[in-house]
């Protein structure tokens, strides 16, 4: 049940991996040019994109989780028992780690 939920956790969070690689490029450019308002620009953005990402999904693996689960388990499949408790606290997790990876 545990690796089920763990891996609706983990295809949702790489789903959205290509975030640091876009924010990495837009700071790093707009920092060599000193342009330090556009720095602070490009974090901004990046983080707020991360919140609109993550707290739909967040949401939907803490209210819905069966509905997440459904793409990999069963209704009715005994691993629902430990997939469902276990994605719901996962899903606490998901904005922090959008915004620090």
């Amino acid at each position: 049940g545990q690796a089920a939920a763990n891996q609706v956790y983990n295809s949702a969070f790489w789903l959205f991996a290509f975030l640091p690689t876009i924010t990495a490029t837009l700071v790093s450019k707009s920092h060599a040019s000193g342009d330090i308002n556009q720095t602070q620009d490009s974090v901004c953005q990046a983080m707020i994109f991360a919140l609109l990402i993550s707290v739909p999904g967040a949401m939907l693996m803490f209210f819905n989780p069966s509905r997440a689960l459904a793409s990999i388990l069963k209704d009715g499949s005994p691993a629902l028992a430990t997939a469902l408790p276990y994605l719901r606290l996962r899903a606490f997790s998901i904005l922090p780690m959008m915004i620090s990876f």
